[in-house]
């Protein structure tokens, strides 16, 4: 690979990278209550028919 095009991989991994752990902090600092606070989004409930 040329050096150019080694360079914009390197800037390309640490932009997504560095986006993620962004987003990764901020949820870690500041949940996201709003998720929490639903009863229709919690892992494992579901709703059983009658019928």
């Amino acid at each position: 690979m040329s050096m150019p095009a080694v360079v914009m991989m390197i800037v390309a991994m640490a932009t997504l990278w560095g986006g993620l752990v962004a987003a990764l902090v901020n949820l870690l600092r500041r949940p996201d209550l709003s998720a929490i606070d639903d009863p229709g989004t919690q892992s494992g409930s579901h709703v059983e028919s009658g019928s």
